[in-house]
């Protein structure tokens, strides 16, 4: 009868460590990034600086993200909280992401995005200003969300900044959403 449970044991063990390694038992998560300092595009024409530093006002120093949702634990990251680790989010329910830019005390830019959570997925929220999104998308200008090219789930909304606040025409504050199943085909397969 040892012997039996012992057995039994070791199955459960080996069963849970294979589907760890695996991706079966694999929890789903979120990681909100934003990229760094300051870059140099083309865009209609002109050189533009991508002004995206979280240490600089012009940038994203201001920037709050709110993460909430239907069975989502309430959490609000600030610049100083990024990029975040990513976090456990529940395998089902709706996701809701709050982003706010804020400039001398006022929000000059905000918005909303949300989507429905799926198990086992690790998603990942881009946060940056600029003209254009970070990841190729159609009609940059359509309603919100718009659909990402050459990726099997992304989503991109775009928020307006405040006139004053921008630091050039047509720059905007971009939120990409990616959802990536771990140990399964990303991107061109």
């Amino acid at each position: 009868m040892n012997t039996v449970r012992w057995a039994a044991l070791a199955v459960a063990l080996a069963t849970a460590a294979c589907g760890t390694i695996l991706g079966v038992f694999r929890d789903a998560s979120l990681e909100v990034t934003v990229p760094s300092g300051e870059r140099q595009v083309r865009w209609k024409d002109q050189r533009l600086a991508l002004v995206n530093g979280l240490d600089d006002p012009k940038g994203l120093a201001g920037l709050e993200v709110e993460v909430g949702g239907r069975g989502v634990d309430r959490r609000v990251l600030t610049a100083q909280d990024l990029p975040s680790a990513p976090f456990e989010v529940p395998e089902s329910g709706v996701i809701e992401i709050d982003v706010r830019l804020r400039l001398d005390g006022r929000a000059v830019s905000q918005g909303r995005a949300s989507w429905d959570l799926e198990p086992d997925v690790e998603w990942k929220a881009d946060i940056l200003r600029a003209p254009f999104p970070g990841s190729p998308a159609d009609n940059i200008t359509g309603p919100n969300p718009i659909e990402c090219r050459w990726w099997l789930w992304c989503a991109v909304w775009r928020f307006e900044i405040d006139a004053d606040a921008r630091n050039y025409e047509d720059e905007a504050l971009w939120l990409t959403i990616w959802r990536v199943h771990p140990g399964e085909c990303v991107d061109v397969c």
